[in-house]
């Protein structure tokens, strides 16, 4: 069975994804100038076949598919370029889920001079604060208010350790591996589990993320004062 930090990690930052910026965190009482969107990014680390992936899709399927409309509300996208993504943000500017199921290679490759302008797009999608305007010559130009993004994936530990290494040299010190601020590795030795799912926690965890979505729907950078 899967670990129950990899569970738990996953459902934090789908909870994040889809608060976006409908709320933000005010950590200082009276310096009413700094605000923190609540983004998350997230990360599994364990060999293969630990049920890294199978831990995402249960927490990622409690992200409403509706909205109070019945619209889609389309929070989740996979692996795409740059401006695909932001054609999403732009359909949700209150946020989404970037979900990648292996991360080592979507880091390793942000770490490309080629795609320093990308890599440059997720640090401050991280922040939530920051805009972002792209020029199209067959297109309208695409502008963001703020670029708001929490993230989900899974690594391995053979593919983690090169990148931190990197990171203790003083190579690639731009701030993006420290952005996964959950990074779970389990210990947990491998057993065979037969237990019938939880319905009641299931159907209260959904009910908790219906509460959310309606938050995100009628506010937008709503305070909290910690």
């Amino acid at each position: 069975d899967a670990s129950p930090e990899f569970v738990a990690g996953a459902v934090i930052a789908c909870a994040a994804a889809v608060i976006g910026n409908s709320a933000v965190i005010q950590p200082n009482r009276n310096d009413v100038g700094w605000t923190v969107v609540p983004t998350i990014w997230s990360c599994a680390v364990a060999e293969p076949s630990k049920m890294k992936s199978p831990a995402l899709d249960v927490a990622q399927a409690l992200i409403p598919k509706e909205n109070s409309s019945g619209k889609p509300t389309n929070l989740v996208i996979g692996d795409v370029t740059k401006e695909a993504l932001t054609l999403k943000l732009v359909e949700n500017p209150k946020g989404i889920l970037f979900s990648r199921d292996e991360l080592a290679g979507w880091l390793t490759g942000l770490y490309s001079e080629s795609r320093a302008a990308e890599r440059g797009f997720f640090l401050s999608a991280f922040n939530g604060n920051s805009t972002h305007i792209e020029s199209r010559i067959s297109r309208d130009d695409v502008e963001l208010e703020a670029t708001v993004l929490s993230l989900l994936g899974t690594i391995q530990p053979s593919m983690l350790a090169p990148l931190l290494e990197s990171r203790k040299e003083g190579k690639q010190n731009d701030g993006l591996l420290e952005r996964i601020q959950l990074l779970f590795y389990s210990t947990k030795p491998e057993q065979h589990t037969d237990i019938a799912p939880d319905e009641e926690a299931d159907t209260s965890a959904k009910k908790t993320f219906q509460k959310l979505l309606s938050f995100r729907e009628n506010n937008d950078r709503t305070r909290f004062v910690l």
